[in-house]
Parts: C-alpha cells; sequence; structure tokens
C-alpha cells in the first residue's frame, strides 16, 4: 500500500512506500519482527515493522521512477522510531542505486539520536528523474536499502514506517 500526493509547491509527485512495501529479511518471522498497527493523527492507518532482535538488519525498497514528476531533483528518507531499548543500531548503512549512475553510501549511528519514540527522517540519498523524451526509449527503478550485516551484533528497537520519495526543497 503505497501513498501518494502531489507536492503543490513543486508540481511533482511524491511517494511513501510503506514497511509493508518494503523487502525486510526475516520480517515476516515474528521471532524478529512485529507487525505494529499504527493510527496517525490524521486518521492514517499504516502496519509499521518493529524490529525486535536480528544479528542481521537488511531492508529494501524498489520504486519505478516513471511515476516521478521528469527532470526534478528528488530527495530519499527512511521514517523510522528510535524506542527506549534500542541497541545495536550505531553503524547502519543506507545507500540509494540509480540506474547506469554511481549508488552512494551513507553510515549512521541511529544510537545518537536524541528523540526516542518519534518519527523522524533518515535521509539516504537523492537523485535527478530523466526527462519525459528519455523516458520512453527506457524506465528506471531506484532502489533503496538499511543494512548492517557486517558487526552481525544484536540490533533492536528499530521501527520503520517507510520510505518517502519527495522533490529536494532547495
Amino acid at each position: 500500500m503505497q501513498k501518494y500526493w502531489i507536492d503543490r509547491t513543486n508540481n511533482a509527485n511524491c511517494f511513501m512506500l510503506y514497511a509493508k512495501d518494503l523487502s525486510i529479511t526475516w520480517g515476516e518471522d515474528n521471532r524478529y519482527w512485529d507487525w505494529v498497527d499504527i493510527k496517525e493523527t490524521s486518521d492514517e492507518k499504516f502496519l509499521a515493522a518493529e524490529l525486535k532482535t536480528v544479528c542481521w538488519l537488511e531492508v529494501c525498497g524498489r520504486f519505478d521512477t516513471e511515476a516521478l514528476a521528469p527532470e526534478k531533483l528528488y530527495e530519499v528518507v527512511f521514517m523510522v522510531k528510535i524506542k527506549e531499548n534500542a541497541d545495536g543500531l550505531e553503524s547502519i548503512t543506507l545507500r540509494l542505486i540509480i540506474p547506469n549512475k554511481s549508488s552512494n553510501d551513507v553510515t549512521v549511528n541511529l544510537m545518537n539520536v536524541t528523540e526516542r519514540e518519534k518519527w523522524i527522517e533518515v535521509p539516504v540519498g537523492e537523485f535527478f528523474t530523466i526527462s519525459e523524451i528519455k523516458r520512453k526509449k527506457k524506465r528506471e527503478e531506484i532502489e533503496i536499502f538499511l543494512y548492517e550485516t557486517e558487526k552481525l551484533n544484536c540490533k533492536q528497537g528499530l521501527v520503520i514506517k517507510g520510505i518517502v520519495i519527495r522533490p529536494k526543497v532547495s
């Protein structure tokens, strides 16, 4: 279930890929993840993925950029919540892969988040959408990752709402 809206300021489409739209390693195993019903004040309802404990953290989303406005700079952010009991989230890698272009990795320490139990935005990267003419020749799908698969320490206390793809505000 994706959410769609229009950014009227930039006249551009925006999307939210909810946690259920993402590929989460062991996401369907209730020993490692819980799926929590969330109701926001706007009457928006969705399922968030709440990490119980894993050693191998891997979350991936894919999105066809054809639905986005052409020739615009977009940004990609993970919407997450860090719980009071969070642990092992010191070295989380975020990656945005754009076809035929280089990917960029960013490493963040989510244990440094001071506002616990609130939704925060964790920037993954940005990209420029191709022109309408080029779109007719080829489609572009971006891949978005959040992972930590090297240290294999226990990680817990991360809640994932999803990924927001929206125009970058200058």
